[in-house]
């Protein structure tokens, strides 16, 4: 990351407002990558997975690419999944000063929307 990334980010952070908008942008981003995987390996085209789900080609590039920060909703993200023969799973991660990703997975909380089992721990 550049200098300047890094300084802007950190300008970005000083605000409640900046973090709520930098954590918004994150989550955009990591949903489109996970659009982006789930239909890659469904091995769909854009064209074939907008169809799939009564949308456009440009509508599911928007959303592979981060869609400016707008985060899309659990009904589009489960047609999409459905679409490309997978469910989705809701996690929810204690936030603890300092955990690797990998101490957060241990202590994760799935509900798997499709199914009506409530939770589990993993």
């Amino acid at each position: 990351m550049s200098s300047y990334a890094k300084a802007f980010m950190q300008e970005v952070h000083q605000t409640e407002e900046g973090r709520e908008l930098a954590d918004r942008v994150l989550l955009s981003l990591r949903l489109g990558r996970l659009v982006y995987r789930m239909r890659t390996t469904a091995e769909l085209s854009q064209v074939a997975l907008a169809r799939r789900i009564g949308s456009t080609q440009s509508a599911i590039s928007r959303l592979e690419s981060g869609n400016a920060g707008h985060v899309p909703g659990n009904e589009l993200l489960e047609s999409i999944a459905r679409s490309c023969g997978f469910r989705m799973i809701l996690s929810a991660v204690p936030i603890e000063e300092g955990a690797s990703q990998e101490e957060d997975l241990v202590t994760a909380i799935s509900i798997d929307l499709n199914q009506d089992q409530g939770m589990e721990q993993i």
